[in-house]
């Protein structure tokens, strides 16, 4: 995703030096805004806000002030926990996210597992492998917590039918052209689900279900 520098620079090279934001506090805790032209065509950035830093949607948000080094932080969003170290040495922050189906207690737990890994590596190379491993999202042996393909596609195709919504009014052609785009994605994650389910029922004839860390009825364990 375009960082907000390049945005602007871009801008500024087609003679646009101002532009519209709007802010708000989503789950009266993340702070977040889009920017885009006042009054003219053009790209349209998100961003959330910690501090004066800025995340692209997607991306694991920081907290203001990560601490140096091996400190780290538990922060809890709701019944929700997660836990974020200081930058390492390409002053990135490094961190797990909650996990929707986890319990409060699982929440704690692994976050929890996530500071003493990183405290023992020291946030050294190990450390970021650590933190890429926790961030796995679909469920698999590695991931015995990740969730299932068949129920992330049709949320993320609600979240993305729901982003359309907050621009249908807007007659601008970019806009309509990000709206058309949207519609053609929910098309394509409707279809990427309907072949999940596909391939489920056809392992469904092999045998049942024995979960992540059960025996693989196709393929092998490693």
């Amino acid at each position: 995703m375009k960082n907000l520098e390049q945005f602007f620079r871009d801008a500024a090279s087609v003679g646009i030096i101002d532009f519209a934001l709007r802010a708000s506090i989503v789950d009266g805790e993340r702070v977040t805004f889009y920017v885009h032209p006042h009054g003219k065509d053009g790209e349209t950035l998100d961003f959330t806000v910690t501090g004066n830093v800025l995340t692209p949607p997607g991306e694991f948000s920081p907290l203001a002030g990560p601490k140096p080094d091996a400190s780290i932080t538990i922060d809890r969003f709701g019944d929700r926990f997660s836990a974020v170290t200081g930058p390492d040495e390409r002053g990135m922050a490094l961190g797990i996210a909650a996990n929707p189906d986890h319990t409060a207690a699982q929440s704690l737990s692994s976050a929890l597992d996530f500071a003493r890994e990183q405290l023992m590596a020291n946030v050294s190379g190990e450390a970021v492998t650590l933190c890429s491993d926790r961030r796995m999202i679909l469920m698999s042996a590695d991931n015995p917590a990740g969730r299932k393909l068949e129920d992330l596609l049709p949320q993320i195709a609600g979240e993305v039918e729901a982003k359309t919504l907050k621009i249908a009014a807007d007659p601008r052609p970019v806009a309509r052209r990000v709206a058309e785009n949207n519609a053609r994605i929910v098309k394509l994650l409707e279809e990427a689900e309907t072949l999940q389910r596909a391939s489920l029922e056809a392992l469904a004839s092999i045998g049942p279900d024995e979960g992540p860390l059960g025996a693989p009825r196709i393929g092998s364990a490693a």
